[in-house]
């Protein structure tokens, strides 16, 4: 079974207690797995299989590193 993830802001009222009383007749349901103010990976980030990505950003680079491999950069526009 696949898990999918959403973000629900305080502006859509009544979102949240809707899927925690009615979500079952959809076979939805609500459940916390993080509660961090920040996510960190120092050895970078993985699927469980091949080598960690880091990810940095600098000013509008958004770079994506796996060491000993390569990187690629993207830029940032507005």
């Amino acid at each position: 079974m696949s898990k999918f993830y959403t973000n629900l802001t305080p502006h859509e009222s009544g979102a949240i207690e809707g899927i925690q009383s009615n979500g079952s007749e959809y076979g939805i349901s609500i459940s916390q797995d993080i509660d961090a103010a920040e996510v960190k990976a120092s050895d970078g980030f993985t699927s469980g299989t091949g080598s960690p990505v880091q990810i940095s950003v600098s000013g509008t680079n958004l770079t994506f590193t796996v060491v000993g491999v390569g990187s690629s950069t993207l830029i940032l526009t507005p």
